[in-house]
Parts: structure tokens; sequence; C-alpha cells
């Protein structure tokens, strides 16, 4: 197997690497339930994408699938690029289409993991040959065929260019192809699932899943500082999190993404609609009472926020979006490169009174962010992608998890980010566990112009069956925020907080309705006392700025 070297540059500016844009596109139907083929049609995908970038056809291939926001992203995708020119195959009739183009060099054939357990949970024998496969493929423009299809690549007259079912480890595969590997991105994924595969190829990546932890440490080791992790780990989240974080990385969860080349192409050339953010002059200074905020979590989840955020009824599409003041957070950077449109959309569909937040610009926790590298380089090479993004799509917020919100190197962490984020209203922080770890506490930080800027913590989470003290089901939630109003005002005080809101957790209201997401949110806020106003995330970060610093909220204000 010849492999020749390759120069990847790495951006100052993005987090991912670029995607060209084709003329035509092929719209090839697969059956979903066969994983064997569908990582086929994504490692075809992946070379035409890679012919695109060098020039060498201009085609690239669209998955179908059947959701809502798919359509959405694909319609909106096609005018962006205005492609016109769109061809139906089935997955044979696309395999002989790029053969006889001259695309595909040939294929390496993989043995699919049949074992027992599900996908993205950790199995003794675990079968990676699929992931070496795809990381050989990403070099030789080969497809990626399980042996059940060999058969097929034979009357195709395509041929075996690798085994990788020989027991090759993912060190041996590197060592063989790393001067030809991209060191801007890596791909962790379960080799049974085939989703995503595409950019993998596209890009030069090395393709692993996340069952050893030295092959974490080595490979995440071996990319370049802010760079992008493709895909979700197994096993504790935490774990391989918080080892990308000290390597630098930013963990993406897109392991259930789809068609993400096609939805980046040329997606560095284009202005993003910016977001609604609150002007300090429109807020009722004089309101009296207290003041309570909900924040929406895991929106740093970018699989989510293509698939299924933007037009569930539990999330953004829900009727209580816009009933009463709310954050969202997101990973607004990452999708204004990898899907755009559904920024686009976001923006067009933004209620008044809702706050988006950037949610980490990648999932990441900042107070172990580089430090098995060079910790300061590491935050502020991060935050200069965040800063240069938000100030491209209007986001004013900036969230993330820490392990310790309270240690030294989160404040220096919090210090680097507020010198680094030029027009940032201010920040929320979130322990990974309890999310209401931090008890509301606002840390300081102070931005180049000398002023102050907030890190507020979460004092409550609203969370499914936890026994917390701060954490808990609406009636629980409604009534500790209540008994803090009361308390404030006994010390002649204001409140103003936010409950971090569990994405997935469901609850069951009065009435024995079962929802999660906003649903549960709307129950918590109609027991809350009538001297408490909801508030949204900006509005609630300038309140704690003009309690602490006004005259600088006020010099702000009148220029």
């Amino acid at each position: 197997m010849k492999v020749e070297s390759k120069e990847f540059v790495s951006s100052d500016e993005f987090w991912w690497p670029e995607q060209k844009a084709p003329n035509k596109l092929i719209s090839c139907t697969v059956d979903h339930n066969n994983n064997r083929e569908r990582i086929l049609v994504e490692s075809l995908a992946g070379i035409a994408a890679k012919a695109v970038n060098e020039g060498k056809n201009d085609e690239m291939v669209w998955i179908t699938v059947g959701t809502t926001a798919a359509k959405e992203w694909f319609n909106r995708t096609l005018d962006r690029l205005a492609i016109t020119e769109i061809q139906v195959m089935n997955v044979w009739e696309l395999l002989n289409h790029m053969t006889n183009k001259g695309l595909v060099a040939g294929y390496v054939v993989y043995d699919y993991d049949d074992g027992d357990g599900k996908v993205y949970t950790k199995r003794n024998d675990m079968n990676n040959s699929a992931n070496v496969a795809t990381s050989v493929a990403s070099i030789i423009n080969a497809a990626v065929v399980d042996r059940s299809l060999e058969s097929k690549m034979l009357d195709a007259n395509l041929l075996n260019l690798f085994d990788a079912s020989s027991n090759v480890s993912y060190s041996e595969v590197y060592q063989h192809l790393k001067s030809a590997i991209n060191h801007n991105l890596i791909m962790i994924v379960d080799p049974k699932a085939p989703h995503h595969r595409d950019i993998a190829i596209a890009q030069n990546s090395i393709v692993i899943d996340a069952s050893s932890n030295n092959d974490l440490d080595y490979f995440f080791g071996k990319m370049r500082l802010s760079s992008p992790v493709l895909g979700w780990g197994f096993g504790d989240e935490f774990n391989y999190t918080s080892r990308a974080s000290k390597a630098g990385l930013i963990i993406t969860a897109s392991n259930w993404c789809w068609n993400l080349p096609f939805l980046s192409a040329d997606s560095k050339n284009y202005q993003v609609k910016k977001v609604k953010s609150l002007n300090p002059k429109d807020i009722d200074w004089n309101k009296d009472g207290h003041f309570h905020s909900f924040i929406m979590s895991d929106g740093d989840n970018m699989q989510w926020l293509e698939l299924n955020f933007t037009h569930h009824v539990d999330y953004w599409a829900n009727a209580n979006n816009g009933a009463f003041p709310f954050g969202w957070t997101t990973c607004a950077g990452q999708i204004a490169e990898m899907f755009p449109t559904t920024l686009d959309y976001i923006s067009e569909t933004q209620p008044s009174n809702v706050s988006i937040i950037d949610y980490g610009g990648g999932y990441h926790y900042p107070d172990l962010f580089g430090e098995r590298t060079n910790t300061e380089l590491a935050l502020r090479k991060h935050a200069r992608k965040v800063n240069l993004h938000m100030k491209k799509n209007g986001v004013k917020v900036f969230g993330f998890l820490c392990k310790d919100l309270d240690s030294p190197e989160a404040k220096i962490a919090y210090q680097i980010y507020a010198e680094e984020l030029e027009d940032l209203t201010g920040m929320i922080a979130v322990q990974y566990a309890p999310y209401e770890g931090g008890n509301g506490e606002v840390h300081w930080a102070v931005d180049r112009k000398g002023r102050h800027i907030p890190v507020v913590t979460s004092k409550y989470s609203l969370w499914a069956n936890l026994n917390n003290e701060r954490a808990g089901d609406p009636n629980k939630i409604a009534s500790l925020i209540n008994q803090e109003v009361v308390q404030a005002a006994a010390e002649q005080k204001t409140a103003n907080s936010f409950t971090m809101v569990h994405a997935w957790s469901e609850f069951t209201n009065d009435s024995g309705l079962i929802s999660r997401g906003l649903n549960p949110v709307k129950w918590t806020v109609d027991k809350l006392k009538k001297n408490v106003t909801v508030i949204n995330t900006e509005e609630m970060l300038w309140r704690v700025r003009m309690t602490h610093y006004p005259n600088e909220v006020k010099k702000i204000i009148n220029e």
C-alpha cells in the first residue's frame, strides 16, 4: 500500500478543515437498517467530497435521511450553494458511477463487529477493523467493504488494497499512514456505527474507538491544539472528554451526524444570520422583585442540533419557546462551520426573549484544557476561535462545564476567556457533576477594556431522580426558588440566580403528563411566587453586572 505524504495547515480561525463546494449532487438512497451498506456509502461519499477538495470532480453525495430537519437542511444547503443538478442513485449505482469516473482506487475489506452489546457500549472482544479500514481508506481513496459484500467489489473490477481484519492495531496503522494523516481532527466512533465516516475519509482523519485510555492519550496527543474530536466515545463520559481536554482538543458529540461534508461545503465563505441579543438599554431597571433564569443543557451536542433539536416539540419547536424568557445552550460556532443553515434557521425563528449561548465552542473542561501540553496557549487558541465566531454570529454569552468551578485552573481560564472574547455580556459555568455544584456563586474576570465580566454558576438543577439538595423535579425547584426569594427579601437583597435544565430528564406534572425539555420548565415557572420575574440569560448577566459594577454598565448604556 503506497502512502503519499500530505501537508495539512492548522487554522487560527476555524476548528474544522475546509470543504470545497460541488456543482452537482448525487442523492443516494440506502437501507438505514443495513450498517454494512451504510458504511460503504459513507466511504463513497467521503471519497467524492475529497475529490471535490482536490479538484478532481465536481459532484458530492447526499445520503438520504427522512427526518423533517434533514430535509430542511438539505433544501437550504442546495439554495446556499446554488445547486440545481441532482441525480438519484442506490448504493451499487453510486459505486459503479464513481468507479467509472476513476475516483475509487479499490477497496479495503473489514469484518463487521457482530458481537453482543448495543452500539456505544463497552463490549468484550470488540472487532475494530471497520475503524482501521476507514483510516486506511481515507488515505488511499478506497471503498470500505465488509467481507460479506466483497463479491460486489470483484464484480466492479475493484482490487483489494488492504485487509483491515487481520488484527492490525491502530498504532500500526498510524505509523504507516502518519505522513498523510490530517492532525487537525480525529474521529472516535464505535466500529458498529456507520455515521459520519464520510467526513473522516474526506479529511484524512485517523479513526479509533474509545475502549483504551492508552489509545486515547496517544492519539489525542498527536493532534494539533483546539482540533475537534469527531464522534463520541463510550463508557464514562468524563473519562474520554477530560482526556481530550487535557490534550487541548474539543469533543463535538457528533456521533449521529449525517452528510457533514455536503452541509459544510464552502461554509467558511458564508455569513450566517446573526442571532438576536439583548441591549442593556432595553432592560427595565426600575422593576422591583426578584429574578430567575432557566437554561437548557447539552447544546454542545452537535448531532442533536443537526438532527432533532430545532424541529422537536420537546425543545425548540415547543409551543412554550418564547412563552417566557429562556436560555438555550448551543454549539453555535461549530454548527456555523458544519451546517450553517441550521444557525440561520435558529436565528430566523428565535423568539425575542430567548438568549442563545455558545456552550464551550465545543465540549471541553476549561480547568483541564491543555494540561498535557501548554495550558495558556491552548486556552487562548481556542478562545480566539470562539471570539471570531461570536463576532460573526452575534452570540454574546459564553458557557461551559468545569470539573472544579472553584479551582485555580478554572479561574485562570475565566480570565483568559474574558480577555479574548471581545464583546461578551458574561459567562455561565456549570459543574460537570453536580450541575448545581457552584451554588450560584459569581466569579469575576476582567476584559481588555478593564470591565468586569461575571462568571455565574448554576444554583439549581432541574434533573429527574436526583436527591441532591438543590436538584430535582419542578415542584422541588420551584419551592427552592421561592425559599431563596423569601430569604433574600428578609435580608433586603434581590435574588438573581439560574437553574440548569437537564435536557434529557423526563418529569410527570400534576395532571400525569410525562414530558421533558421545555414543558417541565413551564411547570416550574407556573409555581413561582408572583414577585419572581423570569428573565433570560443575558438579562440575568446584565443585572449581576449592574449590582456589582453599576458605573461600568451605565457607561455601556450611555455609549
